[in-house]
């Protein structure tokens, strides 16, 4: 049979509200601890450091020069990608065919919703719409 043993306690010298205050596991010594209104990171987050989503926007979003039908056009990479996995799969790649199937299936989804939408309008609403077309397309 085991027997537990008792953590060792070490008692600071720093006495807090009259009694002796115990350093242990969540309490640190005072003379240690971060001072009222200072930082544990006073120079914070470097300038200039971006997250992995701005990043992995900005670099999609690059245009590159691309040789389509004969001539040089600029295009974002993320497009370029869409461009190439939309061919693949037009040549009978399954792998692009599966990744490209949910999208297509959410877009037809979509389109189907602000349809119903738009049929649901009163003629008001829709004399209204058009009134506001009107107006910024001239």
């Amino acid at each position: 049979m085991k027997i537990p043993r008792k953590k060792a306690i070490a008692v600071s010298a720093v006495q807090q509200g009259g009694s002796a205050y115990a350093v242990g596991y969540a309490k640190p010594p005072v003379h240690t601890r971060f001072k009222p209104g200072k930082s544990g990171n006073p120079k914070g987050r470097t300038k200039g450091h971006q997250n992995f989503n701005t990043l992995l926007r900005n670099t999609l979003s690059q245009t590159i020069e691309v040789f389509k039908s004969g001539s040089k056009h600029k295009m974002p990479k993320y497009a370029v990608m869409i461009t190439t996995l939309v061919n693949k799969a037009l040549q009978g790649d399954m792998r692009a065919i599966n990744v490209l199937l949910p999208y297509i299936l959410k877009m037809e989804q979509a389109e189907k919703e602000i349809a119903q939408k738009v049929a649901a309008l009163s003629q008001d609403d829709k004399a209204i719409l058009e009134m506001y077309v009107n107006r910024n397309e001239k």
